[in-house]
């Protein structure tokens, strides 16, 4: 009988320490802040965004994500559909300039002010 009451709380222990293990692994690989994430998924998640949206975004949020911006795996797309998006772009253009891969150019009445604003060189090495 004494035996029995042995193993009971010896399986009784296990199992507590097995729900204790569970719960801190949950806790390891639950994802609390978006600065968790990796910067990989980041970069994923960048393929299906506006360049213009992702610079105003997360510049200058921190250190963390002001470096994501200016490493050079990031391709900013650019698609100029109004005005704004225009005016803006011309703001951010000299800090991601390096880093563009494509403009989209979908307000033609604004395509030659826009071209002769500034000067399409050899900084605009990815497009």
């Amino acid at each position: 009988m004494d035996h029995m009451k042995r193993q009971l709380s010896f399986n009784q222990l296990s199992e507590e320490n097995t729900k204790k293990l569970r719960n801190e692994l949950l806790d390891e690989l639950r994802v609390s802040s978006i600065e968790n994430l990796s910067n990989e998924l980041f970069h994923e998640i960048f393929d299906y965004l506006d360049g213009i949206d992702i610079y105003e975004a997360f510049s200058n949020i921190n250190y963390r994500f002001q470096q994501l911006l200016t490493s050079s795996p990031v391709l900013y797309k650019i698609e100029l559909i109004y005005v704004s998006s225009t005016a803006r772009f011309m703001f951010i253009y000299q800090q991601i300039k390096h880093q563009i891969y494509s403009i989209n150019f979908q307000i033609p009445v604004h395509i030659n002010q826009l071209l002769t604003s500034f000067i399409i060189d050899s900084s605009f090495n990815r497009l």
